[in-house]
């Protein structure tokens, strides 16, 4: 009784799986199954010309690339809006409040570096943001309608990642223009 319908349902099996194949490739003769797709043609390529630029420093030795990218991307023509965001403790609970040393040490940071690309004729504003990094360095970047934001990328992996995370990988999820991400 049981061998008899599980012998049944067994031939059957065999069949569809030596028969569904063939059927499927007779109706699908004109179909691509390509994973991905095809190429699509390229076309004319216009220079894009970004003017309004964020550019997420942390005062680390990878500031100086991440800004030299960023200036490439949009020389002398573009405005620039140096971002950093405060992470202590006193910065997620006060949020623009807060004014402890680390604040004010960031704040005076930043004027450094708008001094510095004043100086050599580029046009740039500061903004402190608090709290979570990804959630402010967006909240920023949507908020000044930027065209691109250029990050620096820290380099850790594997288990570090899951352990702090990425802001990286935070930020891209929360805006809707090119993060060029600096190495």
């Amino acid at each position: 009784m049981i061998v008899i319908p599980a012998l049944i349902l067994i031939v059957l099996l065999l069949l569809y799986v030596f028969f569904h194949p063939l059927i499927e490739k007779k109706r699908n003769a004109s179909k691509q199954l390509v994973p991905h797709g095809n190429a699509l043609d390229i076309g004319k390529i216009d220079k894009i010309s970004y003017k309004r630029i964020g550019i997420a420093v942390d005062f680390s030795k990878n500031d100086r690339n991440t800004i030299r990218h960023a200036l490439i991307q949009g020389g002398k023509g573009a405005h620039y809006y140096l971002i950093h965001v405060v992470e202590t403790a006193a910065a997620r609970y006060l949020g623009n409040d807060v004014m402890d040393h680390e604040t004010q040490s960031d704040a005076a940071n930043l004027e450094k570096y708008r001094a510095n690309l004043e100086d050599l004729g580029y046009d740039s504003t500061p903004f402190i943001g608090f709290g979570s990094t990804g959630k402010a360095i967006a909240d920023i970047s949507n908020k000044n309608e930027m065209e691109l934001l250029v990050m620096g990328a820290h380099g850790h992996k594997g288990l570090k990642d899951l352990i702090f995370g990425t802001t990286v990988d935070s930020v891209r999820h929360k805006v809707n223009i090119p993060v060029l991400i600096i190495r």
